[in-house]
């Protein structure tokens, strides 16, 4: 859906994306509209800095008169950037989600290998706030990786996704760690582990030359609870 102003006027694009379609052909009863959510995929607010000066105004004209994407009818491209909602109206900062690795090169073969992800407060930010409030403390994180190259476990248990997009991206619901961070926000360990790929696949999706070919690859994390991303990318190595 793209919500479209002229002056006063607003106009909404609305379209049923292609899951949306199958699902109302199946005319049994499964399309069924229980929430929605809104984004602002076309902002890029590292263009505006407000500090008052006549080019902060036009930058943030400029923002406000950003055209807005057309409604895509790909559930799998619609909403990247997920507006959030809290109910603190004196909230004035957010944590962070803060990964030991934020980047891992694996062999083809390899072992299994450990990722945490950590919910923390932004020193530099962090205005008098000195523990996560409850409602924003990430209690589960939701992981999307391609099911062509890679699979999830935790507590060296392979993960069943929950739902597999059309490009074939696997989709985990995963609950925190027993253990809190040390500002008393959640903590998720997991594995990461190459799945076997074609030659086919290494053909198609590599760089390098055979017999030294790489594939990058990324795992997209975001905290249920406090709306919060992070990447992990990963390179898997051909030997």
């Amino acid at each position: 859906m793209g919500i479209l102003t002229n002056d006063e006027t607003i106009v909404v694009d609305c379209v049923l994306t292609d899951l949306g379609r199958r699902l109302l052909a199946a005319n049994d009863g499964s399309f069924q509209i229980v929430k929605f959510a809104l984004g602002d995929d076309e902002i890029d607010y590292g263009l505006f800095n407000p500090t008052g000066s006549t080019s902060d105004l036009q930058d943030a004209a400029i923002l406000a008169n950003t055209l807005v994407f057309e409604a895509p009818t790909n559930e799998d491209l619609a909403l990247k950037y997920k507006l959030v909602t809290y109910t603190d109206p004196n909230l004035t900062v957010l944590p962070k989600l803060e990964l030991t690795n934020a980047s891992v090169s694996l062999d083809e073969n390899n072992e299994p290998f450990t990722v945490e992800i950590s919910q923390l407060l932004n020193t530099a930010n962090q205005n008098g706030l000195q523990k996560i409030p409850a409602e924003l403390v990430d209690n589960s994180f939701m992981l999307e990786a391609d099911s062509k190259f890679l699979q999830l476990l935790k507590d060296s248990i392979v993960q069943v996704p929950f739902s597999k997009t059309i490009f074939g991206i696997n989709q985990y619901i995963l609950f925190r760690d027993d253990v809190l961070t040390t500002v008393g926000g959640g903590k998720l360990s997991f594995q990461i582990q190459p799945v076997v790929i074609t030659d086919y696949l290494w053909g198609l999706y590599s760089v390098g030359t055979v017999g030294a070919r790489t594939i990058t690859s990324q795992i997209r994390i975001t905290g249920l609870q406090s709306g919060q991303t992070a990447e992990v990318v990963v390179t898997v190595n051909e030997v």
